[in-house]
């Protein structure tokens, strides 16, 4: 049975960071270490990569919009023994080039 999980932004070392794009839409799946968005974060593109694999429920922020670190990004539903408990649901890493997801 799916559990939800509340996938926040990770720790920014107080840099900004801005939501430049989904790139899973609500009932998409995302597997193991999978990128789930792309942001700006003081000016370096980077992608919001998810640490279990889930299947995303509702986003709460849209693109434009400014992120801190702890703010509720995206909720969605993983099974209970896939989840990291006690480790980040979410990593920032560098862009890697694009090619099929």
């Amino acid at each position: 049975m799916p559990f939800l999980v509340e996938i926040s932004v990770p720790e920014l070392d107080g840099k900004a960071a801005t939501l430049v794009e989904r790139l899973v839409l609500p009932d998409g799946y995302v597997g193991w270490d999978k990128p789930i968005a792309l942001a700006d974060i003081g000016g370096v593109r980077t992608e919001l990569i998810c640490n279990m694999p889930v299947v995303i429920d509702e986003w709460n922020c849209s693109p434009g919009d400014q992120m801190a670190s702890g703010k509720l990004l995206v909720t969605a539903q993983a099974e209970g023994d896939e989840i990291p408990y006690g480790k980040p649901y979410a990593r920032f890493e560098a862009e890697q080039p694009r090619k099929e997801r």
